[in-house]
């Protein structure tokens, strides 16, 4: 006998289903996918699994908040005076060759405001990775409290880069 005529037979024959043994994902997408009219019964032992499984909700958005509460709090570790001295004497050095051994020449109307820009391009970050303890890198954010030596090296980058477009300014600003 042809599958659908075998169906056809059945008719309002129910197949009972085990819920306990679906993830909490697959019995939501049951839920909302089932025919409740047509099949009542395996849409009341839905209700009545999920309705077991509320405190398991409940949890997974405990953690999942705590763990947001954690990284807030790993996220806000600011930088202290020495590393911020010693970010900007480290940069400072070593852009001071390259400005010293340029050639003179003086800055005119859009060279300043360009100059301008990019200090605000490569000090907006810096000025933010002291402040909130994170930054930007290549692979995603790095924080001071998780990976101290991507981050140093992400602020000496930026640091490196604002301090030789702040000299460069200086040296040929007229």
């Amino acid at each position: 006998m042809p599958l659908n005529e075998a169906l056809a037979v059945q008719g309002d024959i129910s197949i009972k289903i085990d819920y306990s043994q679906y993830t909490l994902e697959d019995l939501l997408d049951v839920k909302v996918n089932i025919d409740k009219d047509k099949y009542p019964e395996n849409f009341a032992e839905i209700m009545c699994e999920l309705s077991k499984r509320d405190h398991e909700l409940e949890q997974f958005n405990n953690e999942i908040k705590e763990e947001a509460e954690v990284r807030k709090g790993i996220m806000k570790v600011s930088c202290s005076y020495k590393r911020v001295v010693g970010v900007f004497l480290f940069s400072f050095i070593g852009s001071l060759p390259v400005v010293l051994s340029t050639e003179p020449s003086i800055l005119k109307g859009l060279d300043k405001f360009y100059s301008a820009l990019i200090l605000l391009m490569t000090g907006s970050p810096l000025l933010h990775s002291f402040r909130s303890g994170w930054t930007l890198s290549r692979h995603g954010i790095v924080t001071v409290t998780e990976d101290v030596f991507s981050f140093t090296i992400m602020q000496l980058f930026y640091g490196y880069v604002f301090s030789l477009i702040l000299l460069l300014t200086i040296a040929r600003w007229p």
